[in-house]
């Protein structure tokens, strides 16, 4: 069963720690797996709990301390094709639809603290009926100040059996939410540094660090990059810089509407933007492949958040580089090497452009709207080759999907009005 859903999933082979959380599932009520950011975790507990529901028939409550993991949860659930009913509550979908699908008993629920409480406080969510629980990123729900509703909850699920936990840090206890059971511990964290990741120093001769990330994105070879800043004003600043440069930019940050921060990380995720430009906000819990360059244009205040943000690259097997911009009078931040590689670069004229143009299609999930479907509607529609057509995103109402740049404006034209799956589409540039 579980080899069938990794073959589903294209997962040519699954790494130790994924392999070992399959034994440790079997035999113990409470677990702890703690893993380094971009190892795979999702996978390692979604796997056995797959198998337990499909064969016990268990149900199974996923908390996650954003709205973006859950979604991503959810998908990599999806990229199984186990057959099992699931469901997702968080923000970006109303609570009315949520209880029509909860009134379907999904034997998975996926969702943030403060939504799933709200369904158990309705009465909409039966959580009496949950015998395994899963709280993926623990430490920062919370970190998040999750800590009083996630307390809610665990007195809410009187069925439970199994409760699992995850984390990329080792700083976490929790006692509190396991009782007297003994916890079993996977501790990947002691694991040998990632050899993948190369760290430099970019040394800035003003204290405005700007002009000097400006010149180091032109050598990035149009490379997938996310630069990091501590505050969303520096987030606006630095974005608008890039883009004024002829970059293609795109922010994400905590005070964008649901819909614009779905649009931004398509946006990256899909390659019709080279650039984002974010807080700690996309430090964890996106599954974002082949970022070449994590760029810290404001150092953070902790090592673990240094770390996470580190993580957006260099995962798996792939190679990437992370950058610590310091102005020349200013040190580097004790938990860092006293001495760093310095990243010599010449500025060039090169411009970081994307491949792909961003298209809305008015058509979604809720309409019985596929992935397939869009790909066809697409194709056959506005006359392109496979290799036009990139990244599909399906939300509740509407699709993303990326088109080569030089075909999307012909193809929106053909595209707009026609049909998919029975019905009209308004068809556009993604905004």
């Amino acid at each position: 069963m579980i080899n069938e859903y990794i073959k589903n999933a294209g997962i040519a082979q699954l790494n130790e720690m994924q392999v070992k959380m399959q034994e440790v599932y079997q035999k113990n009520d409470a677990i702890l797996l703690l893993s380094p950011t971009g190892s795979g975790k999702t996978l390692a507990f979604l796997l056995p709990l797959c198998a337990d529901v499909v064969k016990n028939g268990s149900k199974a409550l996923i908390l996650s301390p954003s709205r973006e993991l859950s979604q991503q949860i959810f998908e990599v659930l999806r990229s199984l094709k186990s057959g099992i009913k699931a469901t997702l509550l968080c923000g970006g979908h109303s609570t009315a639809e949520e209880e029509k699908r909860l009134r379907e008993k999904p034997s998975i629920v996926i969702g943030t603290p403060g939504r799933v409480l709200d369904h158990i406080r309705r009465q909409t969510f039966a959580a009496s009926t949950i015998n395994t629980w899963v709280v993926d990123e623990f430490d920062k729900a919370l970190e998040m100040g999750f800590s009083s509703e996630m307390q809610s909850i665990n007195d809410s699920l009187t069925s439970v059996d199994k409760r699992i936990f995850v984390s990329a840090t080792s700083s976490v206890d929790i006692t509190p939410w396991t009782g007297e059971k003994p916890v079993e511990t996977l501790d990947f964290t002691t694991e040998t540094p990632n050899d993948n990741l190369k760290l430099m120093r970019v040394t800035s001769p003003e204290k405005d660090k700007l002009p000097t990330l400006q010149g180091l994105v032109t050598t990035f070879n149009n490379e997938s990059t996310i630069v990091f800043c501590n505050f969303r004003d520096t987030v606006e600043r630095v974005a608008n810089a890039l883009e004024k440069d002829g970059h293609d930019v795109v922010v994400y940050h905590g005070k964008l509407e649901q819909k614009d921060r779905e649009r931004a990380l398509f946006m990256f995720a899909s390659g019709c933007s080279a650039i984002l430009v974010t807080t700690d906000l996309a430090a964890r819990g996106l599954d974002i492949s082949q970022v070449k360059h994590v760029v810290h244009f404001e150092m953070p205040n902790t090592l673990e958040t240094f770390t996470h943000r580190n993580g957006r690259t260099a995962r798996q097997t792939a190679s990437g580089t992370a950058y610590v911009m310091i102005y020349r009078e200013f040190s580097l931040p004790d938990f860092l090497p006293k001495k760093l590689e310095e990243y010599k670069f010449e500025p060039t004229d090169a411009v970081m452009k994307s491949e792909f143009t961003p298209v809305y299609i008015s058509r979604g999930k809720k309409e019985k709207i596929s992935r397939g479907d869009v790909a066809g509607f697409v194709i056959k529609t506005a006359e392109l080759a496979k290799e036009d057509v990139g990244m599909i995103m399906l939300y509740d109402h509407y699709s993303h999907v990326a088109i080569r740049s030089d075909k999307a404006f012909a193809a929106i034209k053909k595209l707009d009005g026609a049909k998919i799956k029975g019905g009209k589409a308004k068809v556009e540039i993604a905004k």
